[in-house]
């Protein structure tokens, strides 16, 4: 009789066989699913034996061409995968040397702007001194006139 176990080949629950031969169909299952398609199990195809329990040929191929449909399908979404791998990478290389271009351009006019400013520092930091001479020049001046302003107080003192 069938025994509850999991199939071998899509590992899902259900009566599967264990060297089990229906007398009626003369068919032997291997603990796959009993039928092609069962439960939409690819594999555990039931063979006819002729009277032969022990030949399992035909279930060892049909396993193995299920086992090759899945390996191509696999091989056909790894080779989409790498394909799509391969074209964000172009993206992203495409991306990063546009921000490359485009920050270095950035840098660019900051470093212009940075010198500009430097210049007008420059021309501030000139006039601040000419501004101090003149200061200067002026405070001398005053210094000459209330020096004037005390000879005469002390001429006027004197009279």
């Amino acid at each position: 009789m069938p025994a509850i176990t999991i199939c071998r080949y899509c590992k899902r629950d259900g009566y599967v066989c264990r060297t089990y031969k229906d007398p009626s169909y003369k068919l032997t299952s291997y603990g796959y699913c009993f039928s092609y398609g069962k439960q939409g199990c690819p594999a555990g195809k039931a063979l006819e034996t002729d009277g032969h329990a022990g030949e399992w040929f035909g279930g060892i191929m049909e396993d193995i061409k299920a086992k090759l449909a899945a390996a191509e399908d696999d091989i056909e979404l790894l080779t989409a995968a790498n394909v799509e791998l391969e074209n964000k990478g172009n993206a992203l290389l495409s991306e990063i040397n546009l921000l490359k271009h485009k920050h270095s351009t950035e840098i660019g006019g900051l470093l212009g702007e940075i010198k500009l400013l430097k210049e007008k520092h420059v021309d501030v930091l000139v006039s601040y001194k000419l501004n101090q001479e003149e200061l200067t020049t002026v405070r001398e001046a005053l210094e000459e006139k209330d020096a004037a302003i005390k000879r005469r107080l002390e001429r006027l003192e004197k009279k």
